[in-house]
């Protein structure tokens, strides 16, 4: 049966929470097999499993991808548990210019962390995709940090200018 990406919520929680390595290491293949940004972002939680069957799987996963595919271990960063890191990751994903990375940034737009959604709004911004164009309106209906602010009315006239 095929994986597709509306199997990344049910593959995450595999990662999450199922007791059987071997388990775990299925879903990262899985997920490793889509080359989709979300499923990559959702890779981050194998990251931290000391299993050896889930290591095996992630690096293998990441040959698979080949090195020309640089975005992953970026989109990884994005679920640290480092505030820092998920930032540098957002700025970094908007200065690669992949549009794989629009949907993990704009989750990023939630974040708990005002650095993080700063960073987010800027790397949509440097993307431009009219995809962003409603959650950032949203954020800026809900954030009244002035910083925030006006990092998402500079995102929003990029998207408008790439129209």
């Amino acid at each position: 049966m095929l994986t597709t990406p509306n199997d990344i919520p049910a593959l995450t929680e595999i990662l999450q929470t199922h007791p059987d390595a071997k388990e775990r290491a299925r879903a990262v293949s899985k997920l490793g097999a889509m080359r989709n940004g979300r499923a990559y972002e959702a890779l981050g939680i194998a990251m931290h499993d000391n299993a050896p069957a889930v290591r095996k799987a992630m690096v293998k996963a990441f040959e698979e991808v080949g090195a020309d595919w640089v975005l992953a271990p970026v989109l990884i960063r994005l679920r640290s548990h480092d505030p820092g890191a998920r930032m540098v990751a957002c700025r970094e994903l908007g200065r690669l210019g992949d549009k794989e990375a629009v949907l993990p940034l704009i989750d990023r737009l939630n974040d708990s962390n005002l650095e993080v959604r700063i960073g987010a709004a800027f790397a949509l911004g440097e993307l431009a995709d009219p995809r962003a164009n409603e959650p950032l309106q949203q954020l800026r209906r809900r954030d009244w940090n002035p910083l925030l602010r006006q990092t998402i009315d500079r995102a929003l006239i990029q998207i408008r200018q790439q129209k």
